[in-house]
């Protein structure tokens, strides 16, 4: 609601055109000045092949003061770097450019030259070649700096003579252009803010604030009168102002020598601006479409839209549907065999309807989007915020667990998703220091979920490629083979250390290591050997240069730290034990938050957040985002455990097969407890193991393990399961296995008062 209310405020400036010009503010604060966001929208750094996408065989023509020619040379230097810049005064320049792209500059700081006249009023029609793409004008510090050409009211009827020269092509009783406007993009610049500290004396007893002020507030006076004559928002042929120019300069007095010409880092970005204005909705628009300021989401194929509408269809009759099913089955029969029950349907609908969500959130303008900024007192606190919150959710199970039991890999889970959540929501990635734990991180969720189908993909040449390009195909889905294979290659060798430790932790259990006579000193040798390389690894990581170099070292080391975590976390019983309640239920969640993150939490993949509020309101924001964002995600849980189960459901036979089963293998391990029971040294166990129920039982335990181990054909052979099957039953699960022998007091009536 909050999206759909700030949507249709800013109805007349839907696709933040307006906004790009007008407003914004720094991320980074005015001490460094790189991150300058727009209101509502995401701006595109411009680099080479975009520019040359968007400019090839057009022209961009600058015409105005020494101001003009600073951001004529600023587009200059981003097509080509090495141009020389030539500061001979009141000259014109030309540069014919890569791709065909003209440069020109035409010096005229009062704008009343011959070149500027007949652009104006000439009613020549340009060709694509010579038709400027974007045409920027810049006048006012001169009028001011020289009384003498008649100062603000010479400006005056400048200004209205030439805005009137763009006026007089639109009808006014139809909204409409009459005639080939002279570019595509018309630009006017605002006369600049000084900073009077730096400036000369001669220039300040001139060139005053309160006549700037003036001049800035008839600019900003006559383009409301052309926003009153658009009919549609979206034209980009029309007359333009970026006030916004003054607002990134404001508050930074070193960024210029002598109060009037600022450095290329600030002009860069006013000619990113322009270059959003005029191309964002030119280039191609691939994903993740991060340059949404004046831009248009393209619309989804046929597949997306068929999808979505059958997803609206079925939410809509839902109702109908589930009353036929729990109502009509009766007399209906095959109702009940071609719908699934009511929380199936539920389950279905929770899913599609997060499906929209998601698509409507980040795939159209109906939510706004803001760039990310790396502050480390905000990281920081979030990540103790969720750390504190977890301490304060432990529990204590009152069982012994097991050597990495599924509610310390669900913790395990939880507390990286949280991690990984704050590190992308605050785009840390740049901070080397951060983004090396991070693909331990990473790495830590392909070694819990070992698979080794990755490899097929690595070493098959065009395999991938081809598996993404049918994806875009059919799905409109963008990935990157080459960054696919990149991050696989990075954890790749991890999937097989985390299939060995498996393996090697199913034989610990299996030859009870932990009764051993060295298991002690084993133990106290892998704790102290754990930390020695968990502080290795983090000077060893933060040591590297930057994070490609760490990159190269990646795939030989990760299996390290994550191999002394999990010994120091099983390191006693005490620690298996505890468990946070909150980091296991991101953890029962991560799949689907590791997911839904990208489309109804950040934005552009990634690459931007999603907002719904004011774009002040930043931690308003994030709390409310970040509430929808978990609760989808816990109800799409939900969903999809209900869904894999009706999707994977057993049919009947295959159900009383797997029955008949259980029931033989406890049949065996029934007889497996009367011969223990009935063996003298086990009497004599219980008699001196009797104020000791729990080492009782473990002696109990082993004793399985080891009759199974040595007569496991002839087990295997009577029961009808394999020997893993069994080992995994009696290790992981025997609580569920005494649980159904209890159910079954006829078959097992000596078992189940045990």
């Amino acid at each position: 609601m909050l999206a759909i209310g700030n949507y249709h405020k800013n109805n007349s400036d839907r696709y933040h055109c307006n906004s790009l010009l007008e407003d914004g503010w720094w991320l980074d604060g005015t001490s460094l000045h790189k991150n300058w966001q727009p209101k509502g929208c995401m701006m595109h750094k411009y680099q080479l092949k975009d520019i040359q996408t968007c400019l090839s065989k057009r022209r961009v023509l600058f015409i105005g003061d020494s101001l003009i020619r600073k951001l004529f040379y600023t587009l200059t230097k981003k097509i080509n770097p090495n141009v020389k810049t030539i500061n001979d005064a009141h000259s014109n320049l030309h540069f014919l450019m890569n791709e065909n792209i003209t440069l020109d500059f035409i010096w005229d700081p009062y704008l009343n030259s011959t070149e500027i006249n007949d652009i104006l009023f000439s009613q020549q029609s340009y060709s694509n070649s010579i038709k400027p793409s974007i045409l920027f004008l810049g006048t006012g510090l001169w009028y001011l700096r020289y009384p003498d050409s008649g100062g603000y009211d010479s400006w005056q009827k400048k200004i209205d003579t030439i805005i009137d020269s763009f006026t007089s092509q639109i009808d006014i009783t139809t909204k409409s252009e009459k005639s080939e406007n002279i570019s595509d993009s018309i630009f006017l610049s605002p006369v600049e803010n000084l900073i009077y500290e730096k400036l000369s004396q001669v220039r300040a007893n001139t060139m005053h604030q309160e006549d700037i002020d003036k001049m800035n507030n008839y600019l900003a006076f006559k383009r409301q009168e052309i926003l009153e004559l658009r009919n549609d928002f979206m034209k980009q042929d029309d007359f333009n102002i970026p006030f916004v120019f003054n607002k990134i300069l404001k508050g930074i007095p070193d960024a210029t020598e002598d109060g009037l010409h600022f450095n290329d880092e600030l002009l860069n970005v006013h000619m990113d601006i322009l270059l959003n204005f005029r191309c964002n909705n030119i280039i191609p628009k691939k994903i993740p479409f991060d340059n949404t300021c004046c831009f248009r989401y393209p619309k989804g194929n046929w597949i997306q839209t068929l999808i979505i509408t059958s997803i609206t269809l079925f939410v809509i009759n839902l109702p109908i549907i589930i009353y036929y099913r729990t109502y009509e089955s009766n007399t209906l029969g095959f109702i009940e065999k071609i719908i699934p029950q009511k929380s199936t349907l539920v389950s279905l609908s929770i899913l599609g309807l997060s499906i929209i969500y998601m698509y409507w959130s980040d795939r159209t303008i109906l939510f706004s989007k803001s760039q990310k900024q790396f502050n480390f007192y905000s990281f920081t606190f979030l990540n103790l915020l969720y750390f504190i919150f977890g301490l304060f959710t432990i529990k204590t199970n009152e069982k012994d667990q097991l050597f990495l039991n599924r509610d310390q890999t669900d913790e395990w889970k939880g507390w990286m998703q949280l991690s990984v959540l704050v590190y992308h929501y605050f785009g840390a990635s740049s901070i080397h220091g951060i983004y090396n734990p991070i693909r331990i991180l990473v790495a830590s969720y392909l070694f819990m979920t070992a698979s080794i189908i990755s490899s097929l993909f690595i070493l098959t040449p065009g395999l991938l490629e081809k598996t993404f390009e049918i994806l875009n195909n059919i799905f409109n889905i963008t990935w990157s083979a080459h960054e696919w294979r990149f991050r696989v290659r990075l954890d790749l060798l991890i999937v097989f250390v985390g299939m060995i430790v498996g393996f090697v932790t199913i034989k610990f259990q299996e030859y009870q290591i932990s009764e051993k006579r060295y298991f002690s000193t084993l133990k106290r040798n892998s704790i102290i050997l754990s930390i020695l390389t968990l502080v290795w690894y983090f000077w060893f990581e933060l040591s590297r240069s930057s994070k490609f170099e760490y990159n190269e070292y990646h795939p030989y080391i990760s299996f390290l730290p994550i191999i002394s975590f999990i010994i120091l976390r099983n390191s006693t019983q005490y620690l298996r034990n505890k468990t946070s309640g909150l980091f296991i239920f991101f953890g029962r969640c991560s799949l689907e938050t590791f997911i839904a993150q990208f489309h109804m939490w950040l934005a552009a993949d990634t690459k931007g957040l999603l907002v719904v509020t004011p774009p002040e309101m930043f931690w308003t924001n994030f709390v409310i985002t970040t509430f929808i964002f978990i609760y989808v995600s816990h109800w799409l849980t939900k969903a999809t455990e209900e869904l894999t189960e009706w999707i994977c459901v057993l049919d009947e036979k295959e159900e009383l097969s797997n029955e008949k089963r259980m029931k033989n293998l406890i049949v065996v391990i029934k007889e497996e407890v009367m011969n223990l029971l009935g063996n003298l040294k086990f009497k004599f166990l219980i008699i001196i193991f009797r104020h000791n129920l729990r080492r009782f039982v473990l002696h109990i335990h082993n004793h399985f393990f080891k009759t199974i181990h040595a007569y496991k054909n002839d087990i295997t052979t009577k029961s009808g399961c394999t020997h893993s099957a069994i080992i995994e039953q009696l290790s992981r699960d025997q609580q569920r296995m005494f649980q159904y022998a209890r159910s079954k007091p006829k078959t097992l009536e000596i078992l189940a008062p045990g």
